[in-house]
């Protein structure tokens, strides 16, 4: 997670290990896992927190067991305090504590919102990013109309959504 200052500048980070989704089905040593708090590196130090992570699987970690060569097991298995105490016997100094973040809202942008310079955007909820005709569902020919007729910009979200930019709001 990443840590700037009131003026936007890169402070350093915040660190999670351990996590992770896959698990093998029927194998109850295999499970998913959420990531653990390490702590706070100051960026000049980050580079050289990895290494000692990885150090710490590579001589620690399960490897008799495929399945369960995985950081996270090692990370359960010793539990965060632990797995931070070696982490440090390679990092060479203390993981600081975790740094307090600013409350984070999760934003989609679906609708019609003010871009800040006169013009509006609009975010359109695509299922599963399909663009397609499909029936009485085509939205890949209005797609074509709208950039077609209004000249307007449209860019992929992260969560598969388009979003038109720059439309004039007397269009």
């Amino acid at each position: 997670v990443v840590i700037c200052n009131d003026a936007g500048e890169l402070e350093g980070f915040n660190v999670m290990v351990g996590g992770g989704m896959g698990r093998t089905h029927n194998k109850a040593n295999t499970f998913a896992r959420a990531a653990d708090h390490l702590g706070y590196v100051p960026k000049e130090d980050m580079m050289e927190l990895m290494k000692s992570v990885l150090a710490s699987q590579r001589d620690h970690g399960n490897r008799d067991v495929r399945a369960n060569a995985r950081m996270k097991y090692l990370v359960h298995t010793l539990g965060i305090d632990n797995f931070r105490t070696l982490v440090e016997s390679y990092f060479g100094k203390k993981v600081q504590p975790w740094r307090q973040t600013k409350e984070w809202k999760y934003m989609d942008w679906m609708g019609w919102w003010d871009q800040g310079d006169g013009k509006l955007f609009y975010g359109l909820h695509v299922d599963n990013g399909r663009v397609k005709d499909e029936g009485e569902f085509r939205l890949k020919s209005a797609l074509r109309v709208l950039v077609d007729k209004y000249n307007v910009d449209m860019i992929l979200s992260p969560t598969q959504s388009l979003i038109f930019r720059d439309i004039d709001p007397k269009d």
